[in-house]
């Protein structure tokens, strides 16, 4: 963030103020928690009015308060409150009226009133309100139009967000159309559930463009590149991440020394229920790490396969399953191909390269054992199959990550993605080397790891 330390200080005397309002159940809490990146906000549920008092969340850095976000409770009865607002007289503005209406509910004891007296308050109280709408409603339905209404007389810039516009029941089109008739300018795409950067993008500078204080402007316009920012540093040391498991996997030798025809038998079955202890604990700690990046936390994917469709999550498949492992060694055996052709034209890979590509790739199995008779040892190592299954996974992972939005209530049901590693890819060609005991640049493999998550940024990059 560009923010200069004595603007934080008038930030925190003075902090943004945004009110999130909507009708219930329209995805306020849910806007909130992808905001704020705070998926601990709130309350989600799909039962009716489940936020009942204006919760208030702050985020600061270094202790100081950059903005506070206000969650409202639903409207309820407005029809009947916005009659009397009607046909209010002597009444010199429109921020008047609310006033009154405010003064009016304020020794009111019933809970509806009280609730939308609330609101009020946090409106009356905020630089900028939020309003959202769920695009699967019907557009025509009178009361959105009673809200907007509403929220205008009160006097604070107001921008609305298009919420869920992703499911398949979304009626953007209707929407739109509806705003245009009604004159309404200042709305913007926004799914709680799912991250878009453009979408994300809009709505920080519409805010910035309706923020009245220079201050509130200039931190707007620094918070959205912060965001977008976080996203890319997550991304970027996930790919290392990523590469140090490739790496260490691929060196993981385990050694029973001492063995002979008698005994190798019983040792390659010792060597293989350690490697596979070994790897999976180093494929769960990336995980996790991954995770964490993203600020997300290992129990925040989906680990119970009865609950989805195939046992294909991250955490749900078996990483020495032989069905999963035939992936594995098909992108291995379309990367030997790849590797074929470099020596042909000139590249880098040797014989060995050659040779261990086109003799194992067709190997659907997680391990391969070396044996040394003279010295009486026995190793078990990665097979090729394994190590594009792990990239794949953990691939998949980061890119699932970078457009979840904070506000889906659901476990992170994270799906193998088979396409996830390209097989010509400059990544591919050095898990071949790696697995074939050649040097790789560490640096030169992050990069690669890098281009393998986000082909088309890479590209636009370069």
């Amino acid at each position: 963030m560009t923010f200069r330390f004595n603007q934080l200080k008038e930030l925190k005397k003075n902090p943004l103020r945004i009110c999130v309002v909507g009708h219930t159940n329209h995805g306020k809490t849910s806007t909130i928690r992808t905001l704020v990146e705070d998926a601990s906000f709130g309350v989600v549920d799909n039962a009716p009015g489940v936020t009942r008092n204006v919760e208030e969340t702050r985020v600061a850095i270094s202790g100081k308060s950059l903005f506070h976000v206000l969650d409202t409770p639903g409207f309820e009865l407005l029809d009947e409150r916005l009659y009397e607002l009607r046909e209010a007289k002597n009444s010199r503005s429109k921020e008047r009226e609310i006033d009154g209406l405010i003064k009016k509910l304020t020794g009111n004891r019933g809970e509806n009133d009280r609730r939308l007296l609330r609101t009020l308050e946090a409106v009356k109280s905020s630089n900028l309100v939020i309003q959202v709408l769920d695009v699967r409603e019907e557009a025509t339905d009178p009361q959105y139009h009673d809200e907007i209404e509403f929220l205008q007389r009160c006097g604070i810039p107001l921008i609305i967000t298009l919420n869920f516009v992703n499911h398949k029941q979304a009626k953007v089109d209707a929407w739109q159309d509806y705003f245009q008739q009604i004159g309404i300018h200042t709305y913007t795409k926004f799914d709680a559930h799912t991250r878009r950067w453009k979408d994300e993008h809009t709505l920080f500078k519409k805010m910035e463009s309706l923020a009245a204080e220079t201050l509130h402007q200039d931190f707007l316009s620094s918070w959205v590149d912060y965001r977008k920012d976080f996203v890319a540093e997550a991304t970027k040391y996930s790919a290392t991440d990523i590469a140090s498991l490739i790496r260490d996997v691929a060196k993981h030798r385990p050694t029973a020394y001492g063995v002979d025809r008698k005994t190798r038998s019983a040792k390659r079955a010792e060597l293989k229920e350690q490697f596979e202890i070994d790897v999976i604990e180093m494929k769960d700690e990336c995980i996790k790490t991954i995770l964490k990046r993203f600020h997300f936390e290992f129990n925040d994917i989906e680990n119970d396969t009865d609950q989805v469709d195939d046992a294909d999550t991250i955490t749900g498949m078996s990483l020495f399953d032989s069905s999963w492992l035939k992936w594995g060694a098909a992108a291995a055996g379309a990367a030997a191909g790849l590797a074929v052709d470099m020596m042909l034209v000139g590249g880098t890979f040797g014989i060995p390269t050659l040779i261990g590509g086109v003799a194992g790739y067709c190997l659907a199995t997680g391990y391969e054992y070396k044996s040394d008779k003279g010295s009486c040892k026995e190793s078990i190592n990665a097979s090729k199959a394994l190590l594009f299954l792990l990239a794949g996974m953990t691939i998949s992972l980061v890119r699932a990550l970078k457009t979840r939005g904070r506000a889906d209530p659901h476990r992170v049901d994270v799906r193998f993605d088979k396409k996830a590693l390209d097989p010509k890819s400059e990544f591919a060609s050095n898990i071949v080397a790696l697995h074939e005991g050649m040097h790789v640049d560490f640096d030169d493999l992050v990069t690669s790891v890098r281009r393998a998550i986000d082909p088309q940024q890479e590209a636009s990059e370069n």
